[in-house]
């Protein structure tokens, strides 16, 4: 999809935090870029150094979920998890 906008997606690994400030501060390097961190289990852990790393290199970034943003990021676009649980409860199916 992101040709059809006129933007260009430059996935970056996310193994180990040398792998994730190589791939932002290589993509700092390009004007006018932005980051948007896809919800996977290696974001969730690495999140603080990903956050810290955006900072520093002065990129914005939009996280999955709002505690990314509790933790410093800019902003988060996406479901509230907890809130899901909290109304929707739990279905039992009985047979």
């Amino acid at each position: 999809m992101a040709p059809s906008f006129g933007v260009e997606a430059s996935p970056i690994g996310l193994h180990d935090t040398a792998e994730i400030e190589r791939g932002l501060t290589t993509f700092a390097q390009q004007p006018n870029g932005g980051v948007m961190v896809m919800p996977n289990g290696l974001a969730i852990v690495h999140r603080a150094f990903i956050i810290a790393q955006a900072t520093r290199l002065r990129l914005p970034a939009i996280y999955p979920f709002r505690y990314f943003v509790t933790d410093g990021g800019l902003i988060s676009y996406g479901p509230d998890v907890v809130d899901q649980y909290r109304t929707r409860g739990v279905t039992l199916i009985v047979s």
